[in-house]
């Protein structure tokens, strides 16, 4: 249990399983497709303890595998094929998957969901499912240029499930993701 605060301290579940964060500023929003990625650095630093993405960067910069383990480059490079850590799950418990994954990279490419962050992910054309756990996202970018903006905060992957649960802008108060901490 994760406790994001604004200036207050709060507490929740067992004293053993809890992180307190707290922040000089609110955090109002922790929806990576809306405004938790223009609250910097605090929406952005917690929202990265909640949600993981397909790639991270490491402490180099260099760009490692999270939610997916691997990918590879198609022979027209402009595609990168993923395939999806098996076993990893939201909060909510469902399964993250490459639909979940699709729905994501859906979400950031409508311009009505995605009002934060359009110029970094207009360059991707489209997702494809190839199997429960593999997935092709094409773009117009280089492979590389695609591998940081899905390592990219606002890449961060949520819950299909909460989403129809909850409604799209309930998710940057109620966030579901995979990340290390749940809210």
């Amino acid at each position: 249990v994760a406790v994001l605060c604004g200036g207050a301290l709060a507490t929740a579940g067992p004293r053993e399983h809890s992180v307190i964060f707290g922040q000089s500023s609110a955090i109002v929003d922790l929806g990576p497709a809306f405004a938790a990625f223009q609250q910097y650095p605090a929406g952005y630093e917690a929202a990265l303890a909640i949600y993981d993405r397909l790639v991270t960067l490491n402490a180099e910069l260099e760009i490692r595998p999270q939610l997916a383990e691997r990918w590879e480059r198609s022979s027209d490079r402009r595609s990168v094929i993923f395939h999806m850590r098996r076993g990893a799950i939201f909060h909510d418990g469902s399964p993250v998957d490459a639909a979940a994954v699709k729905f994501n990279i859906d979400r950031m490419l409508d311009p009505s969901v995605n009002t934060t962050n359009r110029p970094l992910w207009d360059p991707i054309t489209s997702a494809e499912v190839l199997d429960r756990w593999t997935l092709a996202i094409r773009s117009s970018l280089s492979p590389d240029e695609l591998l940081g903006t899905l390592a990219h905060g606002s890449g961060a992957i949520v819950s299909p499930s909460a989403i129809a649960a909850q409604g799209q802008k309930s998710m940057g108060r109620r966030p579901v993701g995979a990340g290390p901490y749940a809210l």
